[in-house]
């Protein structure tokens, strides 16, 4: 106890500093209730976002104020934590740092592969990453999926990748190449579950794993876009479910029924409403839930550890994810109940 209170004391103080930041109930709702972005956005002005809304209000209004402001604000915090954090930990922290790259890359791949304008791609960027802002830049301004490969060279994404152009530009499908970013980082995961000796962290990075593979497995089984040997060679069994629960999922001509009850998880009314209208958000956000059931239990549970740490980081991340699809939701004008389905669902 006396090791972990000089390792960790000063920045699980720090990270409690920063969890009393987080949005409240009430400032969520008054977002959700906005007759208007500018009125939600007038919400966050009030809030530890102020700063970069001020920064980014001569560059941006409505909707991209705020995804660029939270954004920004994200990625500071990020900063913060990386500094703070004792050397014990950084394997972890900067494997998660890796998502938010790879959220990045399929972002950019996705709207050459859609041939979207370069503010839509914008709009949905992280660069909370290690990527800078020329990298990000210069990966926007390739003109196709293949000479984005080409940007990433001999980075671990540009020879991953490169397998898997000759096949994109024969058949057109994008699939294979997001499934062997989802594979780079959950790697990574499998070293850090693997790297780390608390219980409660290594319990939410397999959490994490599990529901990273679920979904893998999900997206191709519902378009029936690959082979199953290709489906297996993406999945990292690191995680709860091991390849005896998967490889089912994978081979089965009918595979809900599987996926409804699989090891601990029940997604029985994910696999009812996606019978309703085959949408695979459905599952997203009940392993989204299932995963942030973890995130609380590690930061509440966790006194002078690692756990403090990582589980503000996933906490973060899903208040920026929350106001997100709020300002999206307002900018669209969904009602407020349809807004919190999305936001707040079953946790």
């Amino acid at each position: 106890m006396i090791y972990n209170a000089l390792t960790y004391g000063y920045s699980n103080a720090r990270i409690k500093a920063l969890a009393a930041q987080l949005l409240d109930r009430t400032k969520i709702e008054r977002m959700i209730r906005a007759d208007s972005v500018d009125l939600a956005i007038s919400v966050l002005t009030d809030s530890t976002y102020s700063s970069e809304l001020n920064e980014l209000a001569i560059e941006y209004e409505g909707a991209s104020l705020a995804e660029h402001a939270t954004i920004r604000h994200f990625a500071r915090v990020l900063s913060k934590i990386l500094k703070m954090a004792p050397s014990e930990s950084r394997v972890i922290i900067e494997t998660l740092l890796t998502r938010w790259d790879i959220q990045d890359i399929k972002t950019i791949l996705l709207t050459k592969h859609l041939r979207l304008g370069e503010e839509e791609a914008l709009r949905l960027l992280m660069v909370c990453g290690t990527f800078t802002q020329d990298e990000i830049e210069g990966m926007l301004r390739a003109d196709s999926v293949p000479s984005v490969v080409k940007y990433l060279g001999n980075t671990v994404f540009g020879l991953s990748l490169h397998a898997h152009v000759a096949d994109y530009e024969h058949g057109g499908d994008i699939n294979s190449l997001l499934a062997e970013l989802d594979k780079i980082y959950l790697l990574r995961m499998e070293e850090a579950v693997y790297e780390t000796d608390d219980r409660l962290v290594k319990a939410l990075l397999k959490a994490d794993v599990d529901a990273r593979n679920l979904m893998t497995i999900l997206r191709c089984r519902s378009r029936d876009s690959c082979q199953p040997h290709e489906i297996m060679s993406w999945i990292v069994p690191a995680g709860n479910l091991g390849l005896h629960e998967l490889e089912p999922i994978v081979l089965a001509n009918d595979w809900r029924p599987l996926v409804a009850k699989i090891g601990d998880y029940d997604l029985t009314l994910a696999e009812k409403a996606y019978g309703s209208d085959n949408d695979l958000t459905h599952f997203e956000y009940a392993l989204e839930d299932m995963v942030m059931r973890h995130v609380q239990r590690t930061f509440r549970q966790s006194v002078l550890s690692l756990g403090v740490i990582v589980g503000f980081i996933y906490i973060k991340e899903d208040e920026t994810r929350r106001i997100r699809r709020i300002i999206r939701g307002v900018e669209h004008g969904l009602s407020p109940e349809k807004i919190r389905e999305s936001i707040y669902r079953t946790i």
